[in-house]
């Protein structure tokens, strides 16, 4: 018969696993799979030991205080209700780092397996929703195949969805650019396929903010490639041709044309109650968020961030963010207005050390996950959300534990980027 210490390695690795597999498609069963993991991290025991390797892991300390300080401002907090709910939202970003930095006799899965399953995981989401759409196109004649219509049937947010995608894409591409064989899948056909098909997606999916990203992060990738091997020309061509591709990609997709042309236009338009739209929303709740936060620099506390926004929307006669119950639709201000400028602070170092550490280790997988998120933030609140927190704790401590063991090992440039 198989060892308690064998169940508990086996469960463990396929919570690990189960997480990155369902994140894309059924974002609330990973609640199940992490009480499952932290309670296996727990009846492996060994808890002061796995406290003090956790006590020399700087990374691990930076992300663990960001959940703390939520915890902190919960003092000033006058609606508890919501607070409450905010940590135990939010509370993945204190279990993973707890258990991927100290899994004490655990052993996670190998990077590239987890990275596997999370992409098999956003085929399975991609297949679901184009196959719904098509069954509603063959069943009524009317076209789900774009925007919200698309991810309406999992309760999936274009844009959450499309930084997934985004972060398969340089999953799938890095071997290439490092001209490594060692592809996710074991075949350059399967990974170039999955690039083709996840492009397709994202401009099929038409979030704005992620196409951005997309137009912004894969030349520059290629750029940076060919720049430390001392061929910018070559990378200047490259680069400027694939973002020629993707513009022209972008122009025979009637939506994410649409939508990009539409915000250009809706950029100088002042916001009104009668005819408003996401990108003038967007300029005024931006506006009262910072004048919350000129009002409460030290925060109004983890609980009562919406109803001060709620109050500001009131007293601006903000109708369509009031009757929605917004929030601050970037996760900076959304951030700072509850723990205001130190929380702020602290949120921003945990990142930036993040990234000082990925570039230390070459470890460029993890430098492109941090530079998607950090961007992705700035128009939507990712951690306020089940699918938001969970992708980013999850992978943040997944890669940062593997950064923090690439750099320890003295492999930097002998490693596998995945």
């Amino acid at each position: 018969m198989p060892s308690i210490r064998n169940i508990l390695y086996h469960i463990f690795s396929f919570s690990v696993i189960a997480i990155a597999f369902l994140l894309p498609a059924f974002p609330r069963t990973t609640g199940f799979f992490i009480a499952l993991l932290t309670l296996v991290w727990l009846v492996d025991g060994h808890l002061i030991a796995k406290l003090r390797l956790l006590a020399w892991q700087p990374l691990a300390l930076v992300f663990i205080a960001v959940y703390i300080a939520c915890l902190l401002w919960m003092i000033p907090t006058a609606n508890l209700s919501n607070g409450l709910h905010n940590l135990v939202l939010k509370i993945s970003l204190l279990v993973f780092p707890l258990i991927f930095f100290a899994p004490g006799k655990l052993h996670l899965p190998p990077v590239r397996v987890v990275l596997r399953f999370f992409i098999l995981g956003c085929l399975l989401c991609s297949i679901i929703l184009l196959s719904l759409a098509a069954y509603v196109y063959f069943s009524t004649g009317k076209s789900h195949f774009t925007y919200t219509s698309l991810t309406e049937p999992l309760t999936i947010h274009p844009a959450f969805i499309s930084m997934y995608f985004i972060f398969c894409i340089f999953s799938l591409l890095l071997p290439f650019l490092e001209s490594k064989v060692n592809h996710l899948f074991g075949s350059a056909f399967l990974s170039m396929a999955g690039i083709a098909f996840f492009m397709l997606m994202i401009f099929l999916l038409s979030a704005r903010q992620e196409i951005i990203a997309l137009l912004l992060l894969l030349p520059a990738s290629f750029l940076y490639y060919f720049f430390r091997r001392k061929k910018l020309l070559t990378g200047i061509a490259i680069s400027a041709t694939l973002a020629g591709g993707l513009l022209l990609l972008i122009l025979l997709v009637p939506e994410a044309k649409m939508r990009l042309q539409k915000m250009q236009s809706q950029l100088e338009e002042p916001y009104t109650n009668t005819a408003p739209n996401s990108v003038t929303m967007r300029k005024v709740i931006w506006q009262s968020a910072l004048e919350i936060i000129r009002e409460h620099p030290l925060g109004v506390g983890t609980g009562d961030v919406n109803d001060v926004l709620k109050e500001k929307y009131l007293e601006k006669n903000l109708l369509w963010p009031l009757s929605e119950n917004l929030n601050a639709h970037n996760q900076y201000l959304q951030l700072t207005i509850g723990l205001g400028l130190p929380g702020l602070l602290l949120f921003l170092f945990s990142l930036i050390t993040s990234l000082k550490s990925a570039i230390v280790a070459r470890y460029y997988i993890y430098l492109l996950f941090l530079s998607l998120f950090l961007f992705c933030i700035i128009t939507e609140c990712m951690l306020e959300t089940e699918a938001g927190v969970v992708f980013f704790a999850f992978f943040n401590s997944l890669l940062a534990n593997e950064t923090m063991m690439i750099r320890n090992n003295n492999a930097f440039r002998n490693t596998p980027l995945l």
